[in-house]
């Protein structure tokens, strides 16, 4: 069964990405990214933010895109924009190559991902940087918003979400786990921040968090929730006067020692 942070990032990666594209954008911005730069996208998803490096970087510079099924990477179509099918724990990567490297909403699913992490620095260029989004899935709550008679909808929902992710070997708290692996891999000018968002019913946003058949059945079935739990929270999703705190979102940047 896939989880919640795949679906996240898979099924409905087209309103993900509207949700965080401008976020990413900000971050390359004030890093610097320029003409010329060549760059790394790991796990590009719908190419959105691919598409904007290109630009960024110009006919001189070098997008290199990559997703294991590049399916909705092929209608990009630029010139400086490479789509690579590509397995970031089992295929291997250039070596002090890139002058950026990003990947979000990636590492959370990889047992190896500290691993991970130490290909992507060997892959960077002295002087590059290294950026990683991902989620401290701990933050779904209720805010100070929430109508009183959703709050136990909305507390029952998302306890038993986090227990179906922790039972799959899911850390609650992994985007705050970056910065750690920055500064053991010896990253300087470090930055970390979180960003969650309230989420009102009817919104895009909370499409993306709108259980499928699939989860539903995951969370009866193993006891964590009755039909009538996810079918309150699954109906909330549609009303705007249904509100909650989505995960917060962690960006966690380094730069590889010149």
């Amino acid at each position: 069964m896939a989880t919640v942070g795949e679906k996240l990032t898979k099924e409905r990666s087209g309103a993900f990405e509207r949700e965080r594209d401008a976020a990413t954008a900000r971050y390359f911005e004030e890093i610097g990214v320029s003409r010329g730069w060549r760059c790394l996208e790991i796990g590009a998803g719908k190419g959105t933010i691919a598409v904007w490096l290109g630009q960024r970087v110009g006919p001189d510079g070098h997008v290199v895109a990559t997703e294991l099924d590049t399916k909705s990477l092929e209608a990009i179509g630029s010139p400086n924009i490479e789509v690579r099918h590509h397995n970031v724990v089992e295929d291997v990567l250039e070596i002090d190559h890139y002058d950026l490297v990003h990947a979000r909403y990636v590492l959370l699913h990889l047992k190896e991902w500290e691993d991970v992490v130490k290909k992507l620095i060997a892959s960077l260029k002295p002087g590059g940087w290294l950026c990683i989004e991902d989620p401290d899935l701990d933050g779904f709550m209720c805010d100070a918003a929430t109508d009183e008679e959703d709050r136990p909808i909305i507390v029952r929902h998302f306890d038993a979400v986090r227990q179906m992710m922790s039972a799959v070997g899911m850390d609650m708290n992994f985007g705050s786990n970056t910065l750690q692996a920055f500064k053991a891999n010896k990253l300087e000018f470090l930055k970390s921040e979180s960003v969650s968002q309230v989420v009102f019913g009817g919104s895009e946003a909370a499409e993306i968090f709108r259980p499928s058949d699939e989860q539903m059945d995951g969370l009866v079935s193993s006891g964590l929730a009755t039909r009538e739990d996810v079918d309150k929270f699954t109906d909330g999703i549609g009303s705007p006067t249904f509100l909650f705190r989505s995960m917060r979102t962690v960006a966690t940047l380094g730069r590889k020692p010149a």
